[in-house]
């Protein structure tokens, strides 16, 4: 019987992860991952500049407004 499931998964697949979002934890949690072997995708509806050079958000944010 074909099992589709099992022709599908391997070793490989397991280590792509794809991440929605480019907030403080998303970026972390990619870096981490990165640094472990595995392949991460971002996913945003921003550009690389747009995330590099925009405002700080998050927890970042408060402590750069006070």
């Amino acid at each position: 019987m074909f099992d589709a499931y099992q022709t599908y998964i391997t070793r490989e697949t397991l280590r792509k992860i794809a991440i929605i979002g480019t907030g403080l934890a998303a970026l972390y949690l990619a870096n981490k991952l990165l640094k472990s072997q595995y392949d991460v995708t971002l996913i945003s509806d921003k550009t690389p500049e747009e995330i590099l050079n925009g405002p700080p958000t998050g927890a970042t944010y408060y402590l750069t407004m006070q």
